[in-house]
């Protein structure tokens, strides 16, 4: 069993850009951080839901360390490598489009695609969802805007680079749950989803809302994880 000092050793700090100049940390690094960490909490399988590229760590997961993984919910994950070579060239040259506005105009552009191709509606929320606003607390600020930098210099890129494990991924089908979001289908994640479930010979499960359902639609999409969840 890893000591705890051992299972940090691979996990950057998202305020440390010391760090992020040196190690790039990708979805494979992730993966073997989480099962470590399931390791040292739990002696039983894990239920796991990923989103995004959360989504795609958790197929790493799945396919690496599916010894400590029960079920896993993959909603929306960005498996570009899956589309059909003309839906892929085209999400490549998007993320290509989204880290060079990056470095060349700075955050708040490189989301507005970001947020653009993920088709993102902040109205599309539950009623007791308070709109999206700035932050006002300056450590709040500081600290989003250095979340972003790491997704934005990090997440990104390992998402373009990401090469799945078909071979390992089908050996674990009947633990993968592709999911997508309800008022998705014209974005590039539905499609990477739909190509995941293709390839698994699985059901796609719909949950509430879009790419960030989990976050505008709370209830409703807390409640679709407890029914799929309690089927395995």
């Amino acid at each position: 069993m890893p000591t705890a000092q051992k299972i940090w050793q691979t996990t950057l700090p998202i305020n440390s850009p010391s760090l992020h100049t040196i190690v790039a940390v990708s979805p494979a690094v992730h993966a073997v951080d989480i099962a470590r960490l399931i390791a040292a909490l739990s002696d039983k399988h894990a239920f796991v839901f990923g989103t995004s590229i959360g989504a795609l760590i958790g197929l790493e997961l799945v396919a690496h360390h599916a010894a400590h993984v029960r079920a896993l919910i993959a909603h929306e994950p960005p498996v570009l490598a899956l589309l059909e070579a003309t839906t892929r060239e085209e999400a490549l040259r998007h993320h290509s489009e989204v880290i060079e506005t990056f470095q060349r105009n700075g955050i708040p552009a490189a989301m507005k695609m970001m947020v653009a191709m993920s088709g993102l509606d902040i109205n599309d929320r539950e009623p007791e969802v308070p709109a999206q606003t700035l932050a006002a607390d300056p450590k709040v600020a500081a600290e989003r805007s250095a979340d972003l930098q790491h997704f934005l210099t990090w997440d990104v890129p390992a998402v373009t680079r990401y090469q799945p494990d078909i071979a390992a991924l089908t050996a674990e089908r009947s633990k993968i749950v592709p999911a997508v979001g309800s008022t998705s289908q014209a974005t590039l994640p539905y499609r990477s989803a739909t190509a995941l479930a293709a390839l698994l010979a699985a059901k796609v499960v719909e949950f509430p809302g879009g790419h960030s359902g989990y976050i505008l639609h709370p209830k409703a999409f807390a409640a679709k994880l407890d029914e799929v969840f309690s089927q395995r």
